[in-house]
């Protein structure tokens, strides 16, 4: 079987044609699964999950693009970065 770390497949030169390196991943194997594991929740690149500073530009562009207040919890979150926020609507909740 072939020991591959996530970092690894992405720093590779070329691509391999799909199921070529096996057809299984090893999702049983606990090693496999902790690297896994960290590379999902390394904020040092987006190339397992995406990087908090990541999510948050793409919903501030989102944000921006379609309106503060146009969603729940949107006016909640353009207003803890400092943007102003006028009118919200009613989404039935109270805080």
């Amino acid at each position: 079987m072939i020991n591959l770390d996530l970092i690894d497949i992405i720093h590779r030169k070329a691509v391999p044609p799909p199921w070529s390196e096996g057809e299984k991943i090893p999702w049983d194997e606990p090693g496999f699964s902790q690297r896994m594991l960290l590379e999902h929740l390394s904020q040092e690149h987006d190339a397992a999950s995406r990087r908090i500073e990541t999510i948050e530009r793409q919903v501030e562009w989102i944000i921006i693009r379609f309106c503060p207040t146009s969603l729940p919890g949107s006016s909640i979150w353009a207003a803890a970065r400092g943007y102003t926020v006028a009118g919200s609507p009613d989404w039935g909740m109270h805080v």
